[in-house]
């Protein structure tokens, strides 16, 4: 007889892994845990057995542990392995159950060019943009005070960065062409905000918001404290961009407040768990306990949760942002505030 697992999380080094096998543990579910790499959560006295795979086999070696065990659900968390999955969701159902968007609307939510075409059909606020696909599309663009440079393409990635001249743009632009079709959009002063949610086809099961009040790095990276709220006008704005995709599983929508005019931007569609995850769990939202649930066909209720609690990641966002803090005296007291 095979071995028994309630769960396997795939991706399990990361810090918001941990918290997902953790919040899943706690329910006394039995969990396999698996990564491509070293991973912290295999110690986790939640993870009840751990193995490696090969990030270029990925589908083989996910499939012989399905064929190896008998698991009742597949967690991906970080993007690839959410991509992957998704592209071979009917091969994994053979074996499991996955809750997963399919694979054509994973694409369309990580491709920032084909999201701002769908934004342009509604009224949702976003930063002015420019879509970048070669060297005579830099000559389009009207240069702004600060401008943000990303990958249209999540997978082709390079991180995001900051400019303030048409000059130093033009350079970017023609380094980061090389990896793809590059978005150039407006920098929009304010903070950093996202709407989390729990779907089924572009319906919302359970919400959950947060505002960032520092980050790592501090021109522009992941929270190093964040801070539970709510927002009605957020919410109207997350669910429907999540109902015009018709998402299911989660998802993070990350926007930025202009705190001058109160409105959302949009910033980006994550497609998957996020690194924020400790924050909502520990207000009560626990999302993959409920994706669980959902996943045997129980009916999931909008939970409301408490505003204005903080969750610090201490290791290692808050603290190695002390040593790139500008002013690090006052870094170093934000940091103990909150510790």
């Amino acid at each position: 007889m095979k071995e028994k697992f309630d769960v396997l999380v795939i991706d399990s080094r990361y810090k918001h892994s941990l918290a997902a096998v953790r919040c899943l543990g706690k329910h006394d579910l039995n969990i396999l845990s698996g990564s491509a790499k070293f991973s912290p959560t295999k110690f986790s006295r939640f993870s009840k057995k751990s193995f490696r795979y090969d990030n270029e086999n990925f589908e083989r070696d996910l499939i012989e542990q399905l064929e190896k065990y008998d698991v009742d659900l597949v967690v991906p968390i970080d993007y690839k392995s959410n991509i992957k999955c998704s592209k071979i969701a009917g091969e994994i159902r053979k074996y499991s159950n996955i809750v997963i968007a399919d694979y054509d609307k994973m694409i369309v939510a990580s491709n920032k060019e084909k999201m701002i075409e769908i934004l342009n059909n509604t009224k949702i606020n976003f930063p002015k943009s420019y879509v970048v696909k070669n060297k005579k599309d830099i000559g389009k663009i009207s240069v702004l005070k600060k401008m943000a440079i990303k990958s249209a393409e999540e997978e082709r990635g390079e991180k995001v960065e900051y400019v303030e001249s048409g000059k130093d743009l033009a350079v970017k632009l023609e380094e980061r062409l090389e990896h793809g079709t590059q978005i150039v959009q407006e920098y929009v002063e304010g903070f950093g905000c996202a709407f989390f949610a729990l779907c089924d086809n572009g319906k919302v099961l359970q919400s959950f918001q947060h505002k960032r009040i520092r980050q790592y790095p501090e021109s522009g990276g992941v929270s190093s404290v964040a801070e539970s709220f709510y927002d009605k006008n957020l919410e109207k704005c997350g669910e429907e961009i999540i109902g015009k995709l018709k998402w299911t599983g989660v998802c993070m929508v990350e926007f930025i407040c202009d705190e001058k005019n109160g409105k959302y931007y949009f910033i980006e569609f994550n497609p998957k768990f996020w690194g924020s995850l400790d924050l909502s769990i520990s207000c009560g939202i626990e999302f993959p306990y409920l994706l669980y649930r959902f996943s045997k066909g129980e009916e999931i209720v909008n939970l409301d949760y408490e505003s204005g609690r903080r969750f610090q990641w201490v290791l290692p966002e808050d603290t190695i942002r002390i040593r790139s803090a500008k002013n690090k005296w006052d870094a170093m007291k934000d940091w103990g505030r909150d510790f």
